[in-house]
């Protein structure tokens, strides 16, 4: 009898391991969010990085959910965010998880009118080294905040990406 209960209790802990996450989960809203957020998590232990879209994805304002996204969201812990009107479907993200911890990178950062016309400002903001450092620093602080046991490697590569950064915009004087 004792063989039987162990062997159910082995099975019942092997089902449902997959379901333990033994880490934390961050998701990117595109790939510059990605990229910045891979340097300054490099190093961190416990911490898987996500892209919501992929590399080739084209323009974000279009951009639709697919079920694939929303279950990444679901076990998300920080989603990190371009901001400026760049992800329009961050309504349905709002609506969807509305308790899921989001740092947007975009605050503080001074906005261009668009001249497209499609959207009220600019969002690619990246595009600017100057606006691309602010976001480095806000995805970092936000990072620290969510993950305080990580706090001093986050910040520490926050200083060495800019430094990198600094070093390689020819904007540098």
């Amino acid at each position: 009898m004792k063989k039987v209960l162990l062997s159910l209790f082995s099975l019942g802990l092997c089902l449902l391991l997959p379901c333990v996450s033994l880490s934390e989960t961050v998701t990117a809203s595109f790939f510059p969010i990605y990229l910045f957020a891979s340097n300054l998590l490099a190093g961190t232990e416990g911490i898987a990085l996500h892209s919501l879209a992929q590399p080739q994805t084209g323009c974000l304002h279009d951009y639709q959910l697919s079920s694939g996204d929303l279950r990444a969201l679901s076990d998300t812990d920080v989603f990190l965010i371009n901001g400026a009107g760049m992800e329009g479907f961050l309504s349905f993200v709002f609506e969807a998880f509305p308790d899921m911890p989001l740092v947007d990178s975009s605050e503080g950062i001074e906005l261009l009118p668009s001249e497209s016309g499609e959207t009220e400002f600019n969002a690619h903001i990246w595009l600017a080294p100057e606006n691309a450092a602010i976001m480095i620093k806000n995805l970092s602080h936000g990072l620290q905040a969510a993950f305080p046991d990580q706090a001093e490697v986050i910040a520490a590569n926050e200083q060495a990406y800019l430094l990198r950064q600094a070093i390689s915009s020819p904007l540098t004087t």
